[in-house]
């Protein structure tokens, strides 16, 4: 989700038709320069409920091994010291948004972007995150669109305060997340959120990303505006 600042990132779902999101892999590139503005600075809309007409993926993180900052953060990881789950994450399961399958863990590409594969969820490994279930903000990404077709966050936009999400492991254990807000946000503001990309030390969050057209498309067909979902474990 530039030299002084990171390069932009950007999830985009493929689609088959030229007026709809362009033809290109989706795209997660790190852009936030350190001193970005407060969490809310730029964002629109958030709420307790979500959109229902959210029809395509993206976001933009900040660069690799920074965030926005808001106080300090140890150089291993903001959840280095916390107790982890002694698995690997595994799956992951958003009942009203009939999203139920693998996550896996995924970096930045050679090119700065992060591409998830069609029908994947992946939780982003770099720009110091954390895993799912640690201590700190996991970003997760994915897909409402392949080709025309939905993808595994179609529904995504569906989603509101007060839903579940799970976490399983691949020990076999499980965590709960309860979705706390949604938001359909300006790309550029995301990119300086400290919402998402801001230290959270206190408890284990999520920030579940793809693409919303609430704010129209940029001229190369790529929604301006990404739908955010926060949930804390």
């Amino acid at each position: 989700m530039t030299t002084a600042a990171p390069p932009s990132t950007t999830t985009e779902d493929r689609t088959s038709s030229s007026a709809t999101p362009s033809d290109d892999p989706a795209r997660l590139a790190a852009a936030a320069p350190a001193d970005g503005p407060a969490p809310t600075a730029g964002l629109q809309g958030w709420s307790a409920s979500a959109r229902a007409d959210a029809t395509d993926s993206g976001t933009r993180p900040p660069a690799s091994g920074s965030s926005p900052s808001a106080g300090s953060s140890t150089g291993t990881g903001e959840g280095a010291e916390a107790a982890v789950p002694a698995g690997a994450p595994a799956w992951i399961r958003i009942s009203s948004a009939a999203v139920d399958g693998a996550i896996v863990p995924q970096g930045l590409a050679a090119d700065g972007t992060i591409n998830p594969g069609r029908n994947e969820v992946i939780w982003f490994t770099g720009s110091n995150r954390v895993s799912p279930g640690q201590v700190g903000t996991s970003v997760v990404a994915g897909h409402v669109t392949w080709e025309g077709a939905p993808d595994a966050f179609a529904q995504l936009p569906s989603v509101g305060a007060g839903d579940t999400v799970e976490v399983g492991y691949s020990d076999g254990s499980s965590r709960s997340f309860t979705v706390t807000s949604t938001a359909a946000v300006d790309k550029d503001a995301l990119a300086r959120s400290l919402t998402v990309w801001g230290p959270h030390p206190d408890r284990p969050r999520l920030a579940i990303i793809t693409c919303d057209p609430v704010l129209g498309y940029q001229a190369d067909g790529h929604t301006e505006a990404n739908f955010v979902v926060i949930a804390e474990g």
